[in-house]
């Protein structure tokens, strides 16, 4: 039997050292990014960060769990639009990263509004062009339906990886029975209390927030591919004058 402290063995073992340490130097570098970070309302959650210092900005919205660098694409992002003199805005609202389940897209929208207020009156904004990621996309389209003041400083609007959360959660076996439960809770007036725990792994979530997101032209319910002509023109046609 050869000793398993032997030359070979000791040599093994340096290899997977080295093999380890290899992977860990080629692994993704984080993002980084320079720019100043602000407040833009009195809820702690309500800050933003800013790459860039000019005079129109693009903001990015993130989807359900998201906040800062939400997506991949964020820091490549700032750095085109800074060569365009453009400012790349980052910002946290109630509903980031597990305040989604006990938000709504009308507070969304409040915040948002907030949010280019802000940018107007402290930054001299010039405009805006706004970037939904995901559940992102449904908050813009809710923003611009409410006709908020700012919302005509708005000059274009992507929609990014706009998918229906209903039509997932419709192939989860457990969604049907918790959707029964959200709508009866509604029902009982208790549409602001939360479900059991186990209804959302991701965050607590109200019977409201749940059933938003999961029933036929619930409030979130909006890029879902079985809507009808009719039904995507009473919740998208106000987007025709901004998207991108």
């Amino acid at each position: 039997m050869e000793d398993s402290s032997g030359p070979n063995s000791e040599t093994a073992q340096h290899g997977q050292v080295s093999e380890g340490g290899a992977a860990m130097a080629s692994s993704r570098e984080l993002p980084k990014l320079q720019g100043s970070l602000f407040k833009y309302g009195s809820k702690s959650i309500q800050v933003a960060f800013q790459s860039g210092n000019y005079k129109q900005h693009v903001i990015i919205i993130g989807g359900l769990t998201d906040g800062l660098f939400a997506t991949d694409y964020v820091k490549p992002l700032a750095k085109a639009l800074e060569a365009g003199k453009w400012s790349l805005v980052q910002s946290l609202f109630t509903s980031s990263y597990t305040g989604f389940g006990t938000s709504i897209l009308k507070e969304d929208a409040l915040e948002i509004e907030q949010l280019l207020n802000y940018l107007i009156d402290q930054e001299n904004s010039e405009g805006f062009i706004l970037i939904g990621h995901s559940t992102g996309c449904q908050d813009i389209v809710n923003y611009l339906r409410t006709g908020g003041y700012c919302t005509r400083a708005v000059r274009g609007a992507i929609l990014q990886a706009s998918v229906s959360d209903r039509e997932f959660l419709v192939t989860l076996l457990e969604t049907q029975p918790k959707l029964e439960l959200a709508e009866k809770m509604i029902k009982e007036g208790k549409g602001e209390e939360l479900m059991p725990r186990d209804t959302s792994p991701e965050a607590p979530i109200t019977a409201y927030r749940f059933h938003s997101l999961s029933t036929v032209l619930g409030d979130d319910d909006l890029f879902s591919s079985d809507l009808s002509d009719a039904q995507l023109k009473a919740r998208l046609g106000h987007m025709s004058r901004v998207l991108i």
